[in-house]
């Protein structure tokens, strides 16, 4: 038996700008289906479901959701951490790439005592992003 786990996240209309720019930052193959697609009446460009195929085997879904203030499953709050057991010149790239316009680095990549290289970004949806990458 294979079992995986793959983030979901849940943006307040900005799933189709956020998951354009994750496309950007880590390459991959993007699929983006409306509500219009799905024939939902008055949903129209709202983004139902986004699947983002990243090469190296991971993914991320997404969708729009009216319920983001933090008292439901909308949210958007979350943390998703990229790890790697060595050295990932790639990752480096990616950090600064959701730091840029309009996201913060939280907490710088530097080496930790758990023999790591770790740090946290913001992007600019809100999404908490931590790195814990080999050191090299």
């Amino acid at each position: 038996m294979t079992t995986w786990m793959t983030p979901y996240l849940q943006f307040p209309g900005t799933a189709r700008e956020a998951m354009t720019f994750y496309h950007s930052v880590f390459g991959g193959h993007l699929d983006l289906l409306t509500g219009a697609e799905f024939g939902i009446p008055d949903a129209g460009e709202t983004i139902m479901h986004a699947h983002l195929t990243i090469d190296g085997g991971w993914s991320v879904l997404a969708s729009d959701c009216e319920d983001t203030g933090g008292t439901g499953d909308g949210d958007p709050s979350r943390s998703l951490c990229i790890g790697s057991d060595v050295p990932a010149p790639a990752a480096l790239e990616w950090f600064e790439a959701l730091a840029a316009d309009g996201g913060e680095v939280l907490m710088p990549l530097a080496d930790q005592a758990w023999g790591s290289v770790y740090g946290q970004v913001r992007d600019r949806f809100g999404i908490r992003w931590m790195f814990n990458l080999a050191a090299g």
